[in-house]
């Protein structure tokens, strides 16, 4: 989203806290924030909504999720049947690869609503990758194959993400990767469904 309620803010960051308090709480960190970045409009103030000024302000997830609609509209074009420029869907791709660098926020314990986002990036990083894997059809291989590698370690039950990885593998005739995949998938499965 570009912007957030305050309310909503301030009740994830001080849920232990009364309402009024917490909201006195987030306007307090963010005029020490504004203090410290020696800008006031760093943070913009809408109808009880806090955005970030987009050119004061750089985040690594904006330009994934802009990566990440990028590919969506090349993904819907191949879908329509519509001939989408394999260079296109390649540079859609890359865009997103360059600002993937793994599971959001990684090294926090998260409440629910971090623990959230966290999996709704993974799956959208998922989900186009094996989008990709069918619209480029081998001709982007070494640019998937450690995007795929990066997504899998982050999400390692996911069988479709090692289906489309197996196949890279065995695209570019390295088929002991491809059976290392498929090992580490079913062992996965193994430990979380309790069965051999």
């Amino acid at each position: 989203r570009r912007s957030a309620e305050k309310t909503w803010i301030a009740e994830r960051l001080w849920p232990d806290a009364e309402l009024d308090n917490a909201r006195k709480s987030l306007d307090m960190t963010i005029a020490r924030l504004r203090n410290l970045l020696q800008r006031e409009d760093t943070v913009i103030s809408v109808e009880g909504r806090l955005e970030l000024q987009d050119n004061l302000v750089w985040t690594d997830v904006r330009p994934l999720l802009n990566a990440l609609s990028h590919t969506r509209v090349r993904r819907d074009e191949h879908i329509a049947g519509k001939g989408v420029a394999r260079a296109e869907a390649a540079a859609s791709i890359t865009g997103l690869l360059e600002h993937y660098s793994g599971p959001f926020l990684a090294g926090e314990e998260g409440p629910p609503w971090l623990l959230a986002g966290r999996e709704a990036i993974t799956a959208a990083v998922r989900q186009t990758l094996v989008t990709a894997d069918t619209i480029l059809n081998g001709s982007a291989d070494e640019l998937l194959i450690p995007a795929m590698e990066k997504a899998l370690t982050a999400d390692p039950t996911s069988e479709d993400l090692a289906r489309a990885l197996m196949r890279a593998y065995l695209r570019r005739g390295h088929n002991s990767e491809a059976l290392r995949v498929y090992r580490r998938l079913r062992e996965m499965l193994s430990v979380l469904l309790g069965v051999a």
